[in-house]
């Protein structure tokens, strides 16, 4: 059995957990029991699992002689980065009237307003998840608090991209920079999709050997290297927007016609004249056919794809010279999150 197997056996277990909890909460019903068991299915599992299968494979590198219920620990962990993962979705999709997740309908377009109540559900899911299966452990409030920081910095980085836009949201051009687009994906990106998928490993692995003195220090010395890789990871996720087949990258790309503060226009705005910036202006943020094939016209004038493949690869040289001078966990747990986005196509 693969790795991702034996990680998706411990989801439904876990989605039965819930459901005993709901079945302890008096005026729950049966029928509001089963809406939520079907809505974790649709919103939890159908990713590429990277983040849980992180936290699995940084608590092995840290305690490689776990047994299989130790594993399992890990594997749990692991789906509570998920959840937190399919709660953010569920939002950002309602957010961005976005049209397809995964491969299939944003489950706003199924449900409606009540995707917004799914959205906390799904967070609060993780909390009961880390009470029911770590509360005994010494390593829990730094579990519990982890998910707090992170889940808040993410939320901020949100309110930074949504700052970008008026109040007709329509965009505000004048913020979109490079310094204002890296700050919005530290936040948003960098810190829950590489940080924290690793710090939860190495929290459980350094509680396993009883060596949790030693966290703050491991933590602090890993931080750079994974806030860069999760700066190439979204300005990957920009690129293919634009210009992945939206049957390979799991959805429709929009970032265009929603008027994004994304990596390809920023890098277009540093760059075009003055009659192309006009052109970028007059068609970007528009749902229209015509526009969005002229906003794509610039960015083959100005050479966004070789900017980006040049940029791509200056920074995974970087993030190598930072994992190679890392000495405080095995280096080949950050190799390996490297291969999982290197040169990626969704």
């Amino acid at each position: 059995m693969s790795e991702r197997e034996e990680f998706m056996g411990v989801f439904d277990d876990l989605v039965e957990d819930v459901v005993k909890l709901l079945s302890k909460i008096t005026d729950v019903t049966e029928e509001a029991s089963n809406y939520i068991k079907e809505m974790m299915k649709y919103n939890v599992p159908n990713g590429k699992l990277n983040r849980g299968l992180t936290v699995v494979s940084t608590y092995l590198g840290i305690y490689p002689k776990a047994t299989k219920e130790e594993k399992r620990k890990a594997q749990i962990l692991g789906w509570c980065v998920e959840w937190l993962q399919a709660f953010l979705l569920v939002a950002d999709d309602i957010m961005d009237q976005s049209l397809t997740r995964r491969g299939q309908p944003c489950w706003y377009r199924k449900v409606g307003s009540k995707a917004l109540n799914d959205g906390f559900t799904l967070e609060n899911c993780i909390y009961q998840l880390l009470d029911l299966h770590f509360g005994s452990l010494k390593c829990y409030p730094r579990l519990f608090k982890i998910f707090i920081d992170v889940s808040f910095k993410t939320e901020l980085g949100q309110t930074l991209d949504l700052s970008s836009v008026d109040e007709n949201d329509k965009p505000i051009y004048s913020k979109f920079s490079k310094e204002f687009y890296f700050n919005i994906v530290r936040l948003k990106t960098a810190h829950y999709s590489f940080y924290l998928p690793v710090a939860l490993g190495v929290i459980l692995g350094l509680d396993s050997l009883n060596k949790l003195d030693q966290l703050d220090s491991v933590l602090e010395e890993v931080l750079p290297c994974l806030i860069k890789m999760g700066e190439i990871f979204q300005v990957q996720d920009d690129y293919l927007d634009v210009y992945a087949d939206p049957e390979t990258l799991g959805k429709i790309g929009t970032d265009i016609q929603d008027g994004k503060c994304s990596w390809p226009f920023v890098t277009a705005l540093e760059i075009a004249n003055e009659e192309q910036k006009e052109n970028l202006f007059k068609n970007y943020a528009k749902n229209d056919p015509q526009c969005i094939k002229k906003v794509k016209e610039i960015f083959k004038e100005l050479k966004i794809t070789e900017l980006f493949l040049a940029y791509e690869e200056k920074i995974f040289n970087e993030i190598t010279e930072m994992i190679n001078s890392i000495q405080s966990i095995d280096q080949q747990i950050l190799n390996y999150l490297k291969s999982k986005i290197f040169k990626r196509k969704k």
